[in-house]
C-alpha cells in the first residue's frame, strides 16, 4: 500500500505548489492583482486554504495510480472561479494593494448591524 503524503500547511502549499503553477498577468491596467502579503487578507486566505483542501482530495491517486478527471474538476470547478475572484482589481479583497504593494487600508468586511433580541416562547 502506498503512503499517503503528509499535507503541508497552507502557507507551504501556497508557497511550494499553488503559486508555482499559477501564470497570470497581474496589473491593475488588466483589470486583476495580487498582493504578495496574501496572507493579510482574510478571505484570500479562507479561499486558498479551501483551495487547498480541494486539492488534496481531487488529486488524490486511486488504487490504480490515476488522479482521474479530479485534477481537471480542480481546475475548472476550483481555480479558476476563485482567482476570478481573488484577482480582481475593482472589488476583490485585494483589490486596495498592488502586486508589488500591500496596502494599509484593505477592502473593508462587510458591515452588519446587532440582530433584535429574540423572544422566547
Amino acid at each position: 500500500m502506498d503512503e499517503v503524503p503528509e499535507k503541508l500547511g497552507l502557507v507551504a502549499w501556497v508557497e511550494e505548489v499553488f503559486a508555482p503553477m499559477i501564470q497570470r498577468r497581474v496589473d491593475i491596467g488588466r483589470g486583476r492583482t495580487w498582493c504578495a502579503r496574501w496572507w493579510e487578507h482574510p478571505e484570500v486566505a479562507v479561499r486558498l486554504d479551501a483551495l487547498r483542501l480541494a486539492w488534496y482530495e481531487l488529486t488524490a491517486t486511486g488504487p490504480d495510480g490515476d488522479t482521474g478527471a479530479g485534477c481537471s474538476s480542480w481546475w475548472v470547478n476550483h481555480v479558476d472561479p476563485t482567482l476570478m475572484t481573488l484577482l480582481d482589481g475593482d472589488t476583490g479583497p485585494m483589490s486596495g494593494c498592488r502586486p508589488d504593494h500591500h496596502s494599509a487600508s484593505p477592502v473593508p468586511v462587510l458591515r452588519t448591524e446587532p440582530a433584535p433580541p429574540r423572544s422566547e416562547p
